[in-house]
């Protein structure tokens, strides 16, 4: 049993009161993809996987198959820790997991202070719900890439710290598995650091062209991101500003403002078009000329709306140019959470609505 942190955005919509701060005690670090209370709330322990043969990825080294190279972290809270998480069938090889390919492979990225496995806003749930939709263990992996034992949110800078893990899990599991793209689902931090990869983000924090992996996916579903800041990322310089020179440069493709490339083409393209949920109120951007179909990208932002991040920026979620956009009215309780805004944003990755929204727009 370990306690867990959890994520605050410190907003006017859902700032803790006085009674709250006392109750939880500690301090209150302000991250501004999403913002971690750094208390302890109530234990809980890291999620168990189904039992059976599709779970069995549990038993074997880091939660991966026994062939899977090993991955040292490369910055951050981790850094010089072995890689862990879980993906893939552990009770087979290489050969095995690439015979038991049938879909494109789901790579899932958690958010800010916590890891693949923690039961409340890690990725086995979302796991568990991909196995049920027809996916096998070795289509299904995700990296704990802030370490396995991380307990509060890395701050002011955890994308081009951890940018390198992400990328080299990512490209390992691309060439285990012998497959030319996967799709991503990422919650929180997790939206920023698929972003990165595709832009060729360096731990230095320039973007380089040079060495995106455009090519590499096939689908981006962002739960609950703020790849255009958040309300209060002017406290966490450079990484969340709203329209600061990081944010800015994140959003860039060829010299062109371009949140989506390779994406819909057009408005009529997009499956709910949004007018006033996206920043600026521009439900649509700029079509460049990357925008062909030759390397189509499928993109989904989905949102709680009145979360942690929504709430500190009403349409920070929302990505210009998605092929869907699209809000969701969720619980705002669960167990141990310390807000109703935080609740909903844990939901993101447990509510059935939302996995029934993203589910149609992988293996495309």
């Amino acid at each position: 049993m370990r306690a867990v942190a959890f994520v605050l955005v410190l907003s006017s919509a859902c700032a803790p009161s006085e009674a709250d701060t006392a109750d939880a005690g500690g301090d209150h670090r302000v991250d501004a993809a999403t913002v971690w209370v750094d208390s302890h709330v109530g234990p809980t322990a890291d999620a168990q996987l189904p039992t059976g043969a599709d779970a069995a990825q549990l038993e074997g080294r880091n939660g991966y198959p026994g062939d899977f190279p090993e991955l040292t972290d490369l910055g951050g809270f981790g850094a010089g820790e072995t890689i862990q998480g879980f993906g893939g069938d552990t009770t087979t090889d290489r050969a095995g997991n690439r015979a038991a390919i049938s879909h494109r492979p789901v790579i899932l990225l958690h958010g800010n202070g916590t890891t693949a496995t923690d039961e409340t806003f890690g990725m086995t749930r979302l796991r568990d719900k991909l196995l049920a939709a027809g996916y096998t263990a070795a289509e299904i992996w995700a990296p704990s890439y802030l370490g396995q034992s991380v307990s509060s949110a890395e701050t002011p800078t955890p994308y081009r710290n951890n940018i390198d893990d992400v990328r080299q899990f990512i490209d390992a599991v691309i060439d285990y598995l012998d497959v030319p793209r996967v799709d991503v689902i990422a919650h929180s931090l997790g939206c920023g650091m698929i972003n990165g990869y595709l832009r060729g983000l360096a731990s230095a924090g320039s973007f380089d062209a040079a060495d995106h992996r455009i090519d590499r996916i096939g689908t981006v579903v962002c739960l609950g991101g703020a790849l255009y800041g958040t309300g209060y990322g002017f406290l966490y310089q450079p990484e969340f500003d709203v329209g600061g020179t990081f944010t800015s440069a994140g959003l860039q493709w060829n010299g062109i403002e371009d949140a989506t490339p390779y994406g819909a083409t057009s408005e009529a393209q997009m499956i709910a078009p949004s007018t006033g949920q996206l920043p600026g109120n521009k439900p649509f951007k700029l079509a460049t000329s990357d925008d062909d179909g030759s390397r189509r990208i499928y993109y989904v932002a989905l949102w709680a709306n009145g979360d942690v991040v929504d709430g500190s920026l009403p349409g920070a979620c929302g990505l210009q140019g998605a092929d869907l956009n699209q809000g969701f009215d969720l619980p705002d309780t669960m167990p141990g959470v310390l807000t109703a805004a935080l609740a909903r944003h844990a939901h993101l990755v447990d509510d059935q609505g939302v996995f029934d929204a993203l589910l149609p727009y992988l293996d495309l």
